[in-house]
């Protein structure tokens, strides 16, 4: 998940941004009705897309990029402290163990190696089974700190994801890192996995892939994206 960090903050987001910019600043063709000639005529507008100045827009795609360390810290803390010592007392006694995991499953008893078989038809499953609890436990996460008797308590964690009022990929990464929403995504991404009993890989390709999908929810070029957009 660190690594994917580097990945997503100095490729994909750079492209991102580099789209963003080249679409802001496009022109092109309208037809505007002419009164005094009575007929259309052709008039030339600028893309008005990203509205905040490209200095904000700038120090935000730098801070993002200066920090892909900070990429799933937290979930990552959390494997390390949490799953990895539970993998390894499972392991000690896997003689007695009834595996409830499919990373667990998948050990081979005479080496320490992995082996997963790949199943396109249970692999997709998995993926839509996982992309909807974490969109439906974040979805609850974010309405609560915007609506409802904890509004007060943790929106002052969240507040700062909505000073800015326009979409574009930078601004996934303004936020508090005590935001609920926030936290609740790390431990999605570190226990989720599991929970639902995917391997290792299909938990790595679901958490990956949800987290360029809140890239994407957050770019302003294209609109059908903008889903995250608040006043």
């Amino acid at each position: 998940m660190i690594l994917f960090g580097f990945f997503e903050r100095w490729i994909v987001l750079y492209i991102a941004h580099g789209v963003e910019e080249w679409l802001a600043t496009l022109t092109f063709t309208t037809k505007t009705w002419n009164v005094k000639a009575g007929t259309f005529c052709d008039s030339t507008a600028i893309r008005k897309s990203l509205p905040l100045s490209k200095t904000i827009r700038d120090k935000d795609f730098q801070q993002a990029q200066s920090q892909p360390w900070f990429h799933n810290k937290t979930a990552v803390l959390l494997t390390i402290t949490v799953l990895l010592p539970f993998d390894l007392i499972a392991r000690g006694n896997r003689s007695n163990y009834t595996p409830v995991c499919g990373i667990l499953q998948a050990y081979d008893h005479e080496s320490c190696w992995a082996v997963v078989e790949f199943d396109m038809k249970k692999f997709g499953k998995e993926i839509l089974l996982g992309l909807f609890l974490v969109d439906l436990i974040l979805g609850a996460a974010h309405m609560l700190s915007h609506k409802g008797p904890l509004k007060e308590i943790l929106f002052k964690y969240h507040a700062k994801h909505h000073s800015r009022h326009s979409n574009y990929s930078s601004v996934k990464y303004v936020g508090n890192p005590f935001d609920f929403e926030v936290f609740l995504t790390q431990i999605c991404f570190a226990f989720l996995p599991r929970f639902i009993g995917i391997d290792v890989w299909t938990g790595i390709f679901l958490v990956n892939f949800f987290s360029l999908q809140l890239l994407l929810e957050h770019s302003g070029y294209i609109n059908i994206f903008a889903l995250s957009h608040a006043p």
